[in-house]
């Protein structure tokens, strides 16, 4: 009997197109979560997620936690804060706030 080629590997099963769609999606949300994640001691604007959030429970988070007040966000209950170092992007997210970097020279001389 003639010695016959030996057969090809099976085929590797492949990601889907929408797996590999879902990963990148994913990806660059983590990319852009990251960037705009305050650095600490930096300045950063504080967006409270909810609609009854008032400038005074805003205050008090930022007090509490030693973050100095620059001046007030452009929504209601933001705040452009200087953060001290140990005040950290997980701090504001349970308070029900989200943290994201921002340059200093965008606070304005006039709120220092």
């Amino acid at each position: 009997m003639d010695h016959l080629p030996p057969l090809p590997p099976p085929p590797r099963p492949r990601a889907s197109p929408a797996t590999l769609l879902a990963a990148q999606a994913a990806v660059a949300t983590l990319v852009l979560a990251l960037s705009l994640t305050p650095a600490r001691g930096g300045t950063a604007l504080m967006l409270p997620l909810s609609f009854r959030a008032t400038p005074a429970l805003s205050l008090a988070w930022a007090r509490a936690h030693g973050a100095a007040v620059i001046g007030s966000g452009p929504y209601a209950g933001s705040l452009l804060l200087r953060l001290p170092p140990s005040t950290s992007t997980a701090d504001a997210l349970s308070h029900g706030a989200v943290m994201l970097s921002l340059p200093e020279a965008l606070c304005g001389a006039d709120r220092r």
